[in-house]
């Protein structure tokens, strides 16, 4: 599989171009988003995502385009992550997912992992990015299928409503993002 989207920011000014490319071995998505902050900061930020076949985590690599020094190269092995460098991050064992804030990409991986049933919410923890300062913490996120193409997402008291569309990339996140052309 071969598919590129152009997401749309809504709370923060920004357009995304991602690529996701998939084979046997497993499912590579770069992704290009460049906006201006609430403050009124250009941004460009760059990630490389490399999955399983069964869109679980393996290695992210977040860079921030215009400060070569505000990067992640993380690997995700056996529960645990790790630095490029091989150090462990010990606070993140058993973190299954990544959020990544300025893209509603990451938002698919649970949903393509993880089996649904209608009304019933999955609990989850993520490494989350929180860009463009580069903050990672853990969170715990909820999603449950509510319509054919509807999740709900909750994460402390934020909750939004997500339309994705067959494949389980995001279509509409409200107030967020919108999706452009795919091919």
């Amino acid at each position: 599989m071969q598919k590129k989207i152009t997401w749309h920011g809504q709370a923060w000014q920004s357009e995304e171009q991602c690529e996701i490319s998939s084979s046997e071995a497993g499912i590579e998505v770069r992704g290009s988003i460049q906006g201006t902050s609430e403050d009124g900061q250009d941004f460009e930020i760059n990630y490389t995502l490399e999955l399983s076949p069964e869109w679980q985590i393996q290695h992210v690599v977040v860079r921030d385009a215009k400060d070569e020094g505000n990067e992640l190269d993380l690997q995700y092995e056996n529960g645990q992550w790790f630095a490029v460098d091989g150090w462990h991050l010990g606070n993140f064992d058993h973190v299954e997912y990544v959020d990544i804030t300025l893209t509603p990409l990451t938002n698919t991986l649970p949903i393509r992992h993880l089996e649904f049933a209608e009304g019933e919410p999955q609990s989850i923890s993520v490494l989350y990015i929180d860009l463009p300062s580069f903050k990672v913490r853990k969170v715990d996120q909820y999603y449950t299928k509510i319509g054919k193409n509807t999740y709900r997402f909750q994460q402390d008291d934020f909750t939004a409503d997500i339309v994705v569309d067959d494949e389980g990339f995001v279509v509409v996140y409200p107030d967020l993002f919108t999706a452009g052309k795919d091919t």
